[in-house]
């Protein structure tokens, strides 16, 4: 394929338990909720205006250093940034405003094919406004059929995995394929069993799978200095984000060498991961319920947008691919 594509525990807001909270485990995701004070981090530390900046990057003990990434292009000013100085503050701590995303507004096109198999649960009307926003069109498939005329002029493919398998021998050949000519897969699952698919794809791609059923709803800040729990600083993934919320019950994403951690649970296991390399970019995501449940909660918007555009891989590909026509 040529260089560049062809393009044309406790629920933090109720205080129930998970047996009573609606999960998916139950059938059904609970109603989104208003904003809870369980779920806000400490005012004293987050509110008003944003203290310090950030550089570029910023150690984590606990994980491997972000990859040295300069910025180029249509990159906002504060990529790789966390803490921003002189921006507001929204209620989560977090950079207030769509200009402090990884890009801006309006300044890309930019085809996403998403693959949901859990169509019945999770809904994806906010995550494609937030994309809309910078210029992404998504487009939701229920089945793998003609996956790969679907995926031909994509810069994306985004896969959300439902309990029982369904791909098919030819749509992992079609997702292989998209991968290795250096488009950007981003692979969804949550708790056991909502990750066959995800897994199947991870096995073909990386030899390893996702695991696990462990409470989440809550947020985390950033991993520094003997934290367990947060984001990985620096990434430009995580750009504007000091705080994030983990998704409901979630799943362990494994890491190897290659596969590195971005975000820890607040159960001090890896949550999401990315790779990079080889010209190659994916992420993998343990906790998919972000895409529909509390989106209002702390940095989901800002988080889907920024893996939307690191998944573009410029660094390969340029902007030129990718830029907004007049």
């Amino acid at each position: 394929m040529a260089e560049t594509p062809g393009f044309g525990g406790r629920d933090e807001a109720t205080g129930a338990s998970a047996d009573e909270s609606g999960s998916k485990l139950r059938g059904s995701l609970a109603p989104k909720t208003g904003k809870a004070a369980a779920d806000t981090p400490n005012p004293a530390a987050t509110s008003g205006r944003l203290r310090g900046t950030l550089g570029a990057k910023v150690s984590a003990d606990t994980s491997p250093a972000a990859p040295e990434v300069m910025p180029t292009g249509q990159y906002s000013e504060w990529v790789g940034q966390n803490q921003i100085a002189g921006a507001d503050a929204d209620r989560y701590g977090n950079a207030n405003g769509s200009q402090y995303d990884l890009i801006q507004d309006g300044v890309i096109e930019a085809k996403v094919v998403v693959l949901n198999r859990c169509s019945e649960e999770i809904t994806l009307d906010q995550p494609k406004v937030a994309l809309e926003r910078k210029g992404f069109t998504l487009l939701e498939l229920r089945d793998c059929a003609g996956l790969a005329e679907q995926l031909a002029d994509a810069a994306e493919f985004w896969i959300i995995s439902g309990r029982h398998p369904h791909l098919t021998p030819a749509a992992l050949d079609a997702i292989e394929t998209f991968f290795h000519s250096g488009r950007g897969l981003y692979i969804w699952g949550d708790n056991d069993p909502y990750f066959t698919d995800a897994n199947l794809v991870l096995q073909r791609l990386f030899k390893v799978a996702m695991s696990g059923n462990s409470p989440g709803d809550k947020v985390v800040s950033m991993l520094t200095n003997g934290k367990k729990a947060g984001l990985v600083p620096g990434h430009l993934v995580t750009t504007g984000l000091v705080n994030i919320f983990e998704g409901i019950t979630i799943a362990e994403v494994p890491t190897t060498e290659l596969l590195r951690p971005l975000v820890y649970g607040s159960n001090g296991r890896v949550v999401t991961a990315y790779y990079d390399h080889d010209g190659r970019r994916a992420i993998v995501d343990g906790g998919f319920t972000r895409l529909h449940y509390k989106w209002e909660s702390a940095g989901t918007d800002r988080y889907i947008v920024n893996a939307a555009a690191w998944l573009l891989n410029v660094e390969r590909f340029g902007w030129g691919s990718f830029r907004a026509r007049g």
